[in-house]
């Protein structure tokens, strides 16, 4: 396996890192990653001693030798059986979906009684993005390149977000942030270090534990 972490792109700085801090605390289980891409996350997930599965739209991108990845749509039902997974790391990939009820749903479904997932989405409620949007602009990172090249169609607002984990059957443990941030501000060749918070954060982090089957049919 040739990736790094530090390939990741710079807009999800210190994710993986963060998600892989907050699983390494949890009791060894199977691990689906969705949107697994090259598979980095995989890796390190394994390294950490769970048993990966990852999956993707585009298999033939993953890299991590030994590890499985399926063709999976996250658009559509997944493939996988009722309870099939202890954990699901779902980095950067709730916005590039057209349904993230579907998503969440599915999620709930595969994974098992107190299963937990760690979700990741850029902050659209940090302070930047709400002063791109006062001024009749998308969000930052969701501008008509993010549209057309990285699929970037579902700004997720965390009210909405958090209505969402809770109707499809889950309930928030832990809220955070890969790091807090200003954009522009350099010191260096690193940005300008911020609070890790709502108004200051880059990408919100949520761990979220399932406690019961998934009623919503939206």
């Amino acid at each position: 396996m040739q990736e790094k972490l530090s390939d990741v792109a710079a807009a999800t700085e210190n994710t993986h890192k963060t998600v892989l801090e907050l699983i390494s605390k949890e009791k060894r289980g199977k691990v689906l990653d969705a949107a697994a891409g090259a598979g980095a996350l995989c890796f390190e997930l394994r390294k950490l001693g769970f048993d990966v599965q990852g999956c993707d739209i585009h298999p033939a991108n993953f890299k991590a030798h030994g590890i499985t990845c399926d063709k999976v749509d996250l658009q559509k039902p997944m493939f996988y059986e009722d309870e099939s997974f202890d954990y699901i790391t779902s980095v950067e990939t709730i916005e590039h979906v057209e349904n993230p009820w579907h998503l969440l749903r599915e999620f709930n479904r595969i994974l098992k009684m107190d299963g937990k997932l760690y979700i990741t989405t850029p902050n659209v409620h940090a302070f930047y993005q709400r002063i791109y949007f006062l001024f009749s602009k998308p969000f930052f990172s969701f501008y008509e390149d993010d549209y057309k090249y990285n699929n970037h169609v579902s700004p997720i607002l965390f009210w909405n977000l958090e209505r969402i984990i809770e109707a499809t059957g889950f309930v928030i443990e832990k809220i955070t942030f890969n790091r807090g941030f200003i954009p522009k501000i350099r010191i260096g060749k690193r940005n300008l270090k911020a609070p890790k918070n709502f108004f200051f954060g880059e990408t919100l982090i949520l761990v979220v534990k399932k406690v019961r089957r998934s009623s919503c049919g939206i």
